[in-house]
Protein backbone atom coordinates (compact mmCIF):
# COMPACT_ATOMS: atom_id res chain seq x y z
CA UNK A 1 0.00 0.00 0.00
CA UNK A 2 2.73 2.11 1.14
CA UNK A 3 4.78 1.12 -2.07
CA UNK A 4 1.99 2.07 -4.42
CA UNK A 5 1.24 5.50 -2.85
CA UNK A 6 5.60 5.83 -3.48
CA UNK A 7 5.69 5.15 -6.87
CA UNK A 8 1.75 7.45 -7.40
CA UNK A 9 4.31 10.70 -6.01
CA UNK A 10 6.96 10.18 -8.38
CA UNK A 11 4.46 9.51 -11.32
CA UNK A 12 3.15 12.79 -10.28
CA UNK A 13 6.37 14.59 -9.54
CA UNK A 14 7.61 13.48 -13.23
CA UNK A 15 4.48 14.35 -14.82
CA UNK A 16 5.27 17.97 -12.89
CA UNK A 17 8.99 18.37 -14.47
CA UNK A 18 7.90 17.72 -17.69
CA UNK A 19 5.13 19.90 -17.86
CA UNK A 20 7.30 22.80 -16.64
CA UNK A 21 10.38 21.95 -19.41
CA UNK A 22 7.31 22.11 -21.61
CA UNK A 23 6.47 26.10 -20.41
Amino acid sequence: MLRCHLQNLIENFSKLEKLEREI
